[in-house]
């Protein structure tokens, strides 16, 4: 990964189970999650270091933009056993990791107060690490951050 790129990648928790899938970055310049989706107990600190540490290499993939009037099919509702994305998310965690000239930062996401059914950063709990901090360190720290978060 070129460290003065710019990546971004993002995962849900929810009922103890951590919904982690590769983020890719359209043609466009947007973000969107992408398939495979791995979900791991969030208690098995190996399992969910290392989809983490899996997310985390592929880096984000350029992709064709979607068609907004079809938009590719996702399995996160089936393999979350729930029938719409807002009941997915009405008790997930949505958390962010970024990476821009070497250096993440990790943060908590929190429902937007402009835009509803959105998430946005929220600030107040990033937590940024160094420049020469390795994707094994970042997976573990996010680990930890999130099995404290619980």
């Amino acid at each position: 990964m070129n460290p003065t790129e710019s990546k971004l990648w993002h995962f849900s928790v929810r009922r103890a189970m951590a919904y982690i899938q590769p983020t890719a970055k359209t043609e466009d310049g947007f973000y969107i999650s992408i398939e495979p989706i791995e979900v791991v107990s969030i208690a098995d600190t190996g399992a969910f270091t290392r989809a983490l540490r899996q997310m985390l290499s592929l880096g984000n993939p350029i992709v064709p933009t979607p068609d907004r009037d079809n938009p590719p099919k996702s399995s996160l509702l089936e393999k979350a056993k729930v029938k719409s994305i807002s009941q997915f998310q009405r008790i997930a965690q949505e958390w962010e990791i970024t990476a821009r000239d070497g250096i993440y930062t990790i943060g908590k996401m929190r429902r937007s107060t402009a835009y509803r059914g959105c998430w946005e950063d929220d600030p107040a709990t990033n937590e940024t690490l160094g420049l020469l901090t390795t994707l094994d360190e970042v997976a573990n720290r996010v680990v930890q951050r999130v099995q404290a978060a619980k």
